[in-house]
């Protein structure tokens, strides 16, 4: 039995400290979603979530939707299972699913869900996340629940909560500078007897991505081992709920790749109106850095770089640039 939770990981919405040189830090302040909003997903084939570190920069731009889903949060007073998850303070409906989730001053917690006419309230509630919570922060803590589906099952496992990364994520519809990447791995068993004693056995590595204001993960992947059998997802969270749009620096400084498409060779220029740290990072649609075309400090002025993209696969490349602290993107076809 799985957990019910492929489409429906917990929401983890967040508020930032930001300051030009520091990290995003999840606090208290906006963290727990309102009933009544609803949020609009796309949801895309799975791909790998890159590495964890600091100031990362991932390129998720060439995510194809292949669906969308809405994640609507309601009160969970107004719920028919209510009573049986009476310290719930909000509850997330979606596809006829209800999952139930508790935040406190200190901490998220989930728990449990009504979902495939099983009702699985947590006797132990799992713990997502605490607050403050920023890079390189962890916690581990352990959960279980016991429940009827047709059989009584017995739940436990623990959950591994990392802030692993943060940085620069690029999406779709663009760029969206100073998130925080949270990496959650669960490990539990559902245990039960019918002639004999069955143990099923439950690992999930799951990743999210946050930006400030923003009540929904801006971008999950999931992954989920049931004795064997993986199901795994991933979706973005559409552009409207994105509070604001990072500055795009690409039409200030003229940045431009021509020729492009390109067969060989092609050139990028841009213009600099005074010295700047540049980043230019030349991306694949899985997200892999292909070639790290400048990354220092240049002066004001024209200035002109030449890739070589004899070598590279025919396919779809994106151009990142970092310009201080804004971010901006391009894409560039080799045939």
């Amino acid at each position: 039995m799985s957990k019910f939770l492929l489409s429906l990981f917990p929401v983890l919405a967040i508020s930032f400290i930001n300051s030009v040189k520091a990290q995003p830090t999840i606090t208290t302040a906006n963290f727990i979603p309102q009933t009544g909003e609803n949020f609009l997903v796309h949801l895309f084939p799975y791909q790998a979530a890159g590495v964890g570190g600091a100031a990362i920069t991932w390129d998720f731009s060439g995510a194809t939707a292949t669906g969308t889903a809405s994640m609507n949060h309601v009160d969970p007073a107004l719920t028919s299972s209510f009573a049986s998850f009476p310290d719930a303070t909000v509850c997330i409906s979606q596809g006829g699913a209800y999952s139930y989730f508790e935040g406190t001053s200190s901490a998220w917690y989930y728990n449990g869900v009504v979902a495939s006419g099983n009702l699985i309230p947590y006797s132990n509630p799992e713990k997502l996340m605490e607050f403050p919570f920023t890079y390189n922060d962890n916690f581990t803590d352990n959960f279980g629940a016991t429940f009827t589906s047709g059989i009584t099952i017995t739940r436990s496992g623990s959950v591994n909560v990392t802030a692993d990364a943060y940085g620069t994520l690029i999406l779709p519809y663009g760029t969206i500078n100073n998130v925080i990447r949270v990496k959650v791995v669960e490990n539990y068993s559902d245990s039960y007897t019918v002639t004999v004693p069955v143990t099923l056995t439950y690992a999930s590595t799951n990743y999210y991505w946050y930006k400030a204001d923003t009540h929904y993960p801006v971008l999950s992947i999931t992954s989920l081992d049931q004795d064997g059998t993986i199901y795994q997802g991933a979706s973005y969270l559409d552009q409207s709920h994105i509070s604001a749009m990072e500055e795009n620096i690409v039409n200030d400084i003229h940045l431009n790749i021509f020729p492009n498409p390109s067969d060989a060779s092609t050139v990028v220029s841009f213009e600099l109106e005074e010295p700047e740290n540049i980043r230019l990072a030349l991306y694949n649609t899985l997200g892999d850095l292909v070639e790290m075309v400048e990354k220092n400090k240049l002066g004001a002025g024209n200035h002109r770089y030449e890739i070589s993209s004899e070598n590279y696969a025919a396919g779809l490349y994106t151009l990142n640039v970092m310009v201080g602290e804004k971010t901006g993107m391009l894409k560039l076809i080799v045939r």
